[in-house]
């Protein structure tokens, strides 16, 4: 599946995402229609970003993150 807009719609089902936000891929849970981020995929060129606490971080990534998706199913072997 490719990127949605979160301007456009927001999931329908609660669960984990891949979500992104200022330029980084993040784990996130959608839970009563917030984010709550489970962690950074990428950094930002060296840049690393300093919260005061964990929802201060979870605040910081409903407030940048503009797109989601889906996680991928699991390997069929």
């Amino acid at each position: 599946m490719e990127w949605v807009k979160c301007s456009e719609r927001l999931p329908e089902v609660e669960g984990y995402y891949l979500i992104f936000c200022d330029n980084r891929r993040c784990l996130a849970e959608y839970y009563h229609s917030v984010w709550y981020t489970g962690g950074f995929i990428d950094e930002c060129e060296g840049e690393r970003e300093v919260f005061s606490s964990f929802d201060s971080l979870n605040e910081w990534v409903r407030e940048k993150t503009t797109h989601w998706r889906p996680l991928p199913g699991t390997p069929k072997d």
